[in-house]
């Protein structure tokens, strides 16, 4: 069994700083392209439609479970300590493709290839990340269409009051198993994650 949440060491806790700073860095330009890519950003807009957001929830699913799958499998595959599942977000998402009575779409890719803790690290931060991000959205959300946390934005309302909270526990994860070695590895695996979002949102908006 590998080292878990409590066993996180006072190195790895002085390391994590670093490790937050490579990471945002790593992927500034590719963060900022996705927050502006047409398919999410008219779902800030005040004339949001329910048809563009469920459009925006099938092409989510489609992107993000093939990755949630293969961080899933390989966290299994090492035996760390980490409850994956309580953090996956395709559930909730599935949740609001019921509600809003919309088809679970094929899935787009295959998912990222996971070989070091570096990559592992890489793509856990993009999605991690974009949960956090999702409760801006959330907040919108709730101002133009007939949805809430329970009912039809369930996967953008994120963790909720405990959303934070999470992201914290992702990065204590994330500064034991990744050494400042795996770092380039981190770096590039979120950044190609995010490159590979970018291609198929193009793809799945057409």
């Amino acid at each position: 069994m590998h080292a878990g949440l409590n066993e996180v060491t006072l190195p790895a806790q002085g390391w994590m700083p670093t490790l937050q700073s490579a990471l945002r860095e790593a992927t500034r330009q590719q963060h900022h392209r996705l927050d502006h890519h047409p398919l999410l950003a008219r779902l800030v807009r005040p004339g949001l439609q329910m048809a563009d957001y469920g459009r925006a929830l099938q092409a989510l699913y489609a992107i993000n479970a093939p990755s949630e799958r293969c961080i899933a499998d390989y966290i299994a595959a090492q035996g760390y300590a980490f409850d994956y599942a309580a953090h996956q977000r395709m559930p909730d998402l599935l949740a609001d493709l019921a509600y809003l009575s919309l088809p679970v779409p094929p899935l787009a890719w295959a998912g990222p290839r996971l070989d070091s803790p570096g990559e592992l690290v890489g793509c856990l931060y993009v999605l991690a990340g974009s949960t956090l991000g999702g409760r801006v959205i959330f907040r919108q959300l709730q101002s133009v269409l007939p949805v809430t946390a329970s009912a039809g934005a369930r996967f953008f309302a994120g963790h909720g009051e405990q959303t934070m909270g999470m992201w914290q526990n992702f990065w204590a994860f994330a500064a034991t198993i990744c050494s400042p070695a795996e770092l380039p590895a981190a770096r590039q695996s979120a950044a190609a994650l995010f490159e590979r979002i970018l291609t198929l949102l193009e793809s799945q908006s057409c």
